[in-house]
């Protein structure tokens, strides 16, 4: 598999929280993202009002676009979804490529240094305060959360976006902007220059 030859994705089961965070993310670099989910919620109409199209009616739905750019479209699921769900059974027989969620996340982050949490309980929270320090601590990163964070509202957020993500998250007016904004002691913060990076305060 290799995401950068493709350019279409359908989300089986995109209403879920981390299908559509993973949905998110791929909006985010560009691909056109498409799903099916059996209710339409919150999450649905704005993964929609940002650009995914999506469809909750079986009977409704039009394989031909799909079947066109078959080369450059993979189908993602979740463990929610069986595999005799209709439209699994329908791109199934059409050859589609077709990938568990988990199978997605491990290509994202094999090319990158990661942070995984596991457990029973608390994968969510630790995520989230996780993720919470990084922003904090002003790294770049890019955040996968199976939840809605309440301090951000937002199921997955982007640290330090290159130029041209960053223009486009501007013009959208959809994204709300971090600004940075730090406040010091003189004494304090010319204490850790001397200590940390003293050519610094050369400058």
């Amino acid at each position: 598999m290799n995401l950068n030859l493709i350019n279409s994705i359908f989300f089986l089961g995109i209403g879920g929280i981390g299908m559509s965070g993973l949905a998110r993310y791929f909006m985010m670099k560009k691909y056109e993202v498409f799903g099916y989910d059996r209710e339409s919620s919150s999450i649905t109409s704005d993964l929609e009002k940002n650009g995914a199209v999506i469809c909750h009616d079986i009977k409704s739905f039009d394989m031909n676009y799909f079947h066109n750019n078959k080369k450059k479209t993979i189908v993602i699921y979740t463990p929610a979804v069986s595999k005799n769900h209709p439209l699994f059974k329908k791109f199934k027989s059409h050859n589609f490529e077709i990938y568990k969620r988990a199978q997605i996340i491990e290509q994202i982050s094999k090319d990158s240094r990661c942070i995984a949490i596991a457990g029973t309980h608390g994968k969510t929270t630790t995520s989230s305060i996780l993720a919470h320090i990084l922003h904090e601590a002003n790294l770049s990163f890019c955040a996968l959360v199976g939840g809605i964070m309440e301090n951000y509202k937002a199921i997955s957020f982007v640290e330090k976006p290159d130029h041209q993500t960053a223009t486009q998250y501007l013009t959208t007016g959809k994204y709300f902007w971090n600004a940075g904004v730090f406040l010091f002691r003189n004494k304090i913060i010319i204490s850790c220059f001397e200590k940390y990076n003293s050519p610094i305060l050369t400058l």
